[in-house]
């Protein structure tokens, strides 16, 4: 489904749904349901077309927004668990986020599918006139940027010389890369890459796309290139499967909530990069982890520059809905273990997994009231 489609009749999330879950494929599911039992990274700005979800959702997002689309791999088997770690800085914020979940390919045989997504705080793709919180980087030239509206939402963005936004979408196609480090389970550094952002590519629908290894800003820095099967990043999804092409001067009009733009719903406004690996590539030990050591946009919204060393720590709470650790999880709350569906069954007896903010027992009864409920409350009746 393009970005015709999806003006042409295709269901809109809610904010919250937009900005914390994403919205469902066109199976039964509604976009809730789909995000709670596949919530991705807490990132703002994912659009409507599922890139918002976990790559566990696999094939059942809109195809602009799925990078499983390619004919090279077949998604995640059924209830496949991807992991999820977060990198920070040295605040509490969380920098950027990697998953990775394993997938089957035409070719049957396993694939690692890794994607990095960083924080619209550090980086994101607005740019021109509708940039969004680069008000902390000048104008081209070193001059001082003024303020100029955006669009029909009334927003105001930085603007430099002769119209051009303090972020440009120059500065994406120019620079911008991530630096992958693959390990096997023993700890052993098997794959060490910078992947290419976006890049003119003539092979392309729009002319542009990621290089992945072999242009661009992207190259092999350790191990073997041909275990890398393909690459994707967020901007090239935007141009090519989505048909947004025609941004080459002005993002889609936004604001600070990333909320969608009309005609451009599906505009992906994350920085996000995806890799498949042959899992093959990690021999008898197995693939371990994909990480980073730092996040790269030039320029970023950061003080700091460019660049910023991140450390590896554990995902915000409100954030786990599936087990992220490989040697398995205590099931505690609400989404620690996925269900096989979430449509609610008959009965209407909801099951682990519809409610991520409560506690289980089991599959079998609902969860215990609020806790916040008062205990005169009816809602705080035995179960």
């Amino acid at each position: 489904m393009n970005a015709r489609a999806l003006r042409n009749g295709a269901r809109l999330c809610s904010i919250v749904a937009l900005g914390l879950l994403g919205c469902g494929g066109s199976d039964s599911q509604s976009g809730l349901q789909a995000g709670s039992r596949y919530q991705g990274p807490g990132f703002p700005g994912g659009g409507v077309a599922g890139l918002a979800q976990s790559i566990a959702a696999g094939p059942g997002a809109l195809d602009c927004g799925d990078p499983t689309q390619f004919n090279f791999t077949q998604g995640p088997p059924a209830k496949a668990r991807s992991q999820l770690i977060c990198f920070y800085e040295k605040t509490e914020t969380v920098m950027a986020t990697m998953e990775w979940i394993v997938e089957t390919s035409n070719e049957d045989q396993d694939l690692i599918h890794a994607r990095l997504t960083l924080n619209p705080d550090f980086v994101d793709n607005t740019y021109g006139a509708n940039s969004i919180g680069w008000e902390n980087r000048k104008g081209p030239g070193g001059k001082g940027g003024m303020a100029m509206p955006m669009g029909p939402m009334g927003m105001m963005g930085p603007m430099g010389p002769m119209g051009m936004g303090a972020h440009t979408f120059k500065d994406l196609v120019g620079s911008d890369h991530a630096e992958f480090k693959l390990s096997d389970k023993a700890g052993k550094l098997v794959l060490h890459f910078k992947e290419d952002y976006f890049s003119p590519d003539n092979s392309r629908p729009s002319g542009y796309g990621t290089l992945g290894v072999s242009g661009g800003d992207g190259k092999m820095l350790g191990g073997n290139a041909s275990d890398l099967v393909a690459f994707s990043t967020s901007l090239e999804r935007n141009f090519n499967a989505c048909g947004l092409d025609k941004y080459t001067v002005d993002s889609p009009a936004t604001d600070k909530l990333y909320t969608p733009a009309v005609g451009a719903e599906a505009w992906d406004y994350r920085v996000v990069y995806d890799v498949w690996v042959k899992a093959a590539a990690f021999g008898s030990s197995g693939f371990g982890k994909a990480a980073v050591d730092f996040v790269h946009a030039s320029p970023s919204k950061s003080a700091g520059g460019p660049s910023s060393t991140v450390e590896e720590g554990p995902c915000p709470p409100d954030w786990r809905r599936y087990c992220d650790n490989p040697g398995g999880c205590e099931i505690k709350k609400c989404g620690d273990q996925p269900d096989d569906a979430c449509t609610p069954p008959p009965d209407m007896k909801e099951k682990c997994g519809d409610q991520p903010d409560g506690f289980c027992k089991d599959g079998e009864v609902p969860p215990p009231p609020n806790k916040e409920d008062k205990p005169e409350d009816k809602g705080d009746a035995p179960l």
